[in-house]
């Protein structure tokens, strides 16, 4: 629980950059009582991001670049964590109908090195896919002279007016005030279902709690435990009407040395500096596991199947039929 004694409220806030020609990123230090500090640093994935199917395409251009991993890299030794926030999500693989950046994967991989390297754990933070979605990947970096294991989690928030299968409107009377959700219909409800139990979701622990369909915003709060002295983060999802609806709880390990340190971090050996991102290789897995071959043929026969079958053969029997009536 938060302290009485030592309420966990700003007490420096340090702005670290803001807006450039070369595109809308920044990042900013919090300070708060109790000693914790944090960072946000936040992405620009639009202004300099390269058409789609380009070979070894970008999301950020190469001047962000070296501005993230100045970031990442050359953070003040007494920063506990960083919160770093992305428009489009990171982790997840094989979405066939939202952007993320899997779309690829070079510079993916790029990012998760940096994110390794980082001394502070670093929790990723996106939006864009109309729905609420927390992720999980159990990554492995490697070194000439170690091996480090840790958990990384990536949470979703998008909906705060709208998502897929809900919107929010006016209620139907005015004694009722407010505003309610309203469902945009069976078909994106039906639809929206269909996508969830198909979809390979390799990096969720749980296929169908760690998403959530309805309008919603998300929070983070960060917990202090006074009687150890230990930090904790706690991410909700809140619904329309103030009701947590998907939570989960990160302890922060606590800072004792200028070592990379990741939620969770399983045996290994930090003796060797790996704040050197290029001599580094990072494979990061979905919690459940990979997806085989066979599992993605079958997913993807599974979304071109409806799509033959109530777009393509109506349409190919209409233009038969007008071809057939003309001549």
């Amino acid at each position: 629980m938060t302290s009485d004694k030592d309420p966990l409220w700003p007490q420096e806030r340090i702005n670290q950059t803001c807006s450039r020609p070369s595109g809308v990123f920044s990042s900013k230090i919090v300070t708060l009582a109790g000693n914790f500090t944090y960072k946000i640093v936040l992405l620009d994935t639009r202004s300099n991001k390269d058409p789609v199917g380009t070979v070894e395409g970008d999301f950020l251009g190469e001047e962000q670049w070296q501005w993230l991993e100045m970031q990442l890299l050359e953070s003040d030794h007494k920063v506990d964590l960083i919160l770093l926030g992305s428009s489009i999500q990171i982790l997840p693989l094989h979405k066939l109908l939202e952007e993320s950046w899997s779309a690829f994967p070079s510079a993916r991989q790029r990012l998760l090195r940096l994110v390794a390297s980082a001394r502070p754990p670093v929790v990723l933070l996106s939006g864009d896919v109309h729905m609420a979605e927390a992720s999980k990947a159990l990554c492995t970096a490697t070194t000439a002279n170690s091996t480090r294991k840790f958990d990384l989690w990536e949470f979703t928030s998008s909906g705060l007016s709208h998502t897929f299968t809900k919107v929010i409107g006016s209620g139907p009377k005015p004694s009722e005030g407010g505003l309610l959700q309203v469902s945009r219909g069976w078909i994106h409800e039906l639809l929206w279902t269909y996508y969830q139990w198909i979809y390979p979701a390799a990096y969720r622990e749980n296929k169908m709690q760690d998403v959530y369909r309805a309008v919603h915003f998300s929070l983070l709060d960060l917990l202090f435990h006074p009687i150890d002295g230990s930090h904790g983060l706690l991410y909700r999802t809140v619904d329309h009407t103030g009701h947590t609806v998907m939570s989960k709880y990160l302890p922060i390990p606590l800072r004792t040395d200028t070592s990379p340190h990741h939620l969770n971090t399983i045996n290994s050996d930090d003796s060797a500096d790996d704040s050197d991102s290029n001599s580094l290789t990072v494979e990061c897995k979905g919690v459940k596991g990979q997806v085989s071959i066979a599992r993605l043929l079958l997913y993807r026969a599974a979304v071109a199947g409806p799509l033959m079958l109530f777009v393509v053969c109506p349409l190919v029997a209409v233009i038969w039929f007008v071809l057939a009536a003309v001549w």
